[in-house]
């Protein structure tokens, strides 16, 4: 169940909003609460240090999305049958 969301992009910026499961999908809001943001510990965190943050975790997801793809391709190669093999 989610219950905050990290807005990363360059055109809305880096920052947390809270979020919540509604019938018709999760809902997002302009912020965090107050105790979303203790609970994710960015309670004490200015602007920039909370973009910052929201800008690593980008990085980090996006890092890991193209070691997945790296994994997987060297998978493919490793089980492809070897030249002159049956």
């Amino acid at each position: 169940m989610p219950f905050a969301y990290a807005v990363a992009n360059d055109r809305q910026g880096y920052f947390f909003v809270t979020a919540h499961m509604t019938n018709e999908g999760v809902r997002y809001m302009f912020s965090t609460c107050s105790s979303d943001a203790n609970y994710l510990g960015i309670h004490d965190m200015s602007c920039r240090e909370e973009s910052e943050l929201a800008s690593g975790l980008r990085k980090q997801i996006e890092s890991f999305e193209r070691g997945r793809a790296v994994m997987k391709a060297v998978g493919e190669l490793q089980n492809r049958p070897q030249p002159g093999s049956k």
